[in-house]
C-alpha cells in the first residue's frame, strides 16, 4: 500500500503534527509514505527521510487549483499513491478530481467543526470516498448536516504518546508556587486568544493572583502586542512559537482554551497526557476528552472572560488541579495513545481499498 498525506502546509499546529506523525509512522506499515504540502513550515524538518517529499504549488486562484490539480494527477500515476489521505477539505475535493480514472483512493480526514455554510458549500464538501471524523461531534455533522451516508464516515479520535509529554509531576500550585495557567494555539479569531488575554486580567485585577502564558504565533501577534503595551496585565507573557509543549504543560497547573470553535485539539489530549486539567468552551469533541467535574471544566461556548475566570478562581481555591490531572491522565489512558490512532487509521486504508 502506497499512502501520500496532503495538507496544506507544514506549519506549527495540531493538524499539521498529526500529517508529520502519520507519515513517520506509516513507514514502518506502509510499502511507501510521502507527503505533498506547501513549501517552507518548520514541521518539513521532522519527517524522516524514507517519507517522499513533494512541495505544492498555491491554489489560491482557478488557474492555480488547476495547476495543483494536473501535478497531483501526475504525481498520483508516476509514483503510483493508491491512497490519498487528504487533511483539508479544500484539498480533498482537488484529490477527488486528480484520482478520476486511476485506483487511487481518496481518505478524507475532518479535523473541524462547519456550520451554517451555503447550500452549494455543502455539496461540494466532503466527498472522499471515505471519512474521518476525528471526534463525535464532526461524525455527527458529516451524516446530519453534510447528508453524508453513516457507513462512510469512522470515528478515529486523535492520540499522542505519552513519552512524548514527559514524566508527570504534580501540578506547581500544589508544591506552593502561583497557580500557572497557560494556553497554547495560533494566534487566530478562532483560537481568541483576545478572551483569554481578557480572563487573565480579570482575575488579576486586584492582585497578582495567578501566572498565565500564551504559546504560539500568528497573525493576531501584533495587535495583541499593542493591547498589552496599553494595557498591560500583570503575570502575563506571551511566549511566541515553542516545540516544547510537553514541557510548558507539565510547568503548569491547568490548559485554558478559549477557541470559537474546534474539532477535537491536539493540544488537549496533550494536557491529559502531561496530567493536566482542561478548562475548555463545550464546542466540537472536546467533550469526548473533558469530563466537567472530572477532569475540568466545560463551560458555554458564549461565556464572557469574567465568567471563565470565575471557574479558574473557584478551581485555584478549591485546590482541583491535583484531582483533574490524574483524572486527566487516565482519560489519556482510556483514548490510547498514537499507535492505535494509526492502526484504526491504516483499517480506514483497507477498508477503502477492499
Amino acid at each position: 500500500m502506497r499512502v501520500l498525506q496532503i495538507t496544506d502546509g507544514l506549519e506549527v499546529g495540531g493538524v499539521e503534527r498529526v500529517v508529520v506523525n502519520l507519515a513517520s509512522s506509516l513507514t514502518r506499515n506502509v510499502a511507501r509514505s510521502g507527503v505533498l504540502a506547501h513549501p517552507g513550515g518548520p514541521l518539513w524538518r521532522e519527517l524522516p527521510k524514507e517519507v517522499l517529499r513533494y512541495e505544492a504549488s498555491p491554489r489560491t486562484s482557478l488557474l492555480g487549483k488547476i495547476q495543483y490539480t494536473l501535478t497531483l494527477r501526475k504525481i498520483i500515476k508516476n509514483d503510483r499513491w493508491n491512497v490519498l489521505h487528504c487533511h483539508q477539505r479544500g484539498v480533498a475535493l482537488l484529490a477527488v478530481l486528480a484520482s478520476v480514472g486511476t485506483d487511487a483512493k481518496v481518505v478524507e480526514h475532518v479535523h473541524n467543526m462547519f456550520r451554517g455554510e451555503s447550500r452549494m458549500k455543502r455539496l461540494v464538501s466532503f466527498r472522499g470516498t471515505r471519512l474521518i471524523a476525528c471526534g463525535s461531534a464532526m461524525a455527527s455533522m458529516l451524516v446530519k448536516d453534510y447528508g453524508r451516508k453513516p457507513s462512510s464516515v469512522t470515528t478515529v479520535l486523535n492520540a499522542v504518546n505519552a513519552s512524548e509529554a514527559g514524566p508527570v509531576g504534580v501540578p506547581p500550585s500544589a508544591t506552593g508556587a502561583r497557580p500557572r495557567i497557560l494556553g497554547i494555539g495560533r494566534l487566530t479569531e478562532q483560537k481568541d486568544p483576545l478572551r483569554f488575554l481578557e480572563t487573565i486580567r480579570c482575575i488579576n485585577r486586584e492582585e497578582h493572583f495567578v501566572d498565565a502564558e500564551w504559546v504560539g504565533d500568528g497573525e493576531l501577534r501584533t495587535s495583541l502586542e499593542d493591547r498589552l503595551q496599553m494595557q498591560p496585565i500583570r503575570g502575563f507573557s506571551l511566549s511566541g512559537a515553542s516545540d516544547q509543549v510537553g514541557v510548558k504543560l507539565r510547568e503548569s497547573d491547568v490548559l485554558l482554551l478559549t477557541s470559537r470553535w474546534e474539532g477535537l485539539p491536539l493540544v488537549l489530549l496533550e494536557a491529559l497526557s502531561a496530567g493536566r486539567g482542561v478548562v475548555a468552551p463545550d464546542i466540537g469533541s472536546c467533550r469526548d476528552a473533558v469530563i466537567s467535574g472530572g477532569n475540568g471544566i466545560l463551560y458555554p461556548p458564549d461565556a464572557t472572560p469574567q465568567e471563565i475566570a470565575a471557574i479558574l478562581v473557584a478551581a485555584v481555591l478549591e485546590q482541583s488541579f491535583v484531582s483533574w490531572g490524574d483524572n486527566s491522565k487516565a482519560r489519556s489512558s482510556e483514548i490510547g495513545e498514537f499507535a492505535r490512532f494509526r492502526d484504526e487509521v491504516i483499517a480506514v486504508y483497507n477498508q477503502v481499498r477492499s
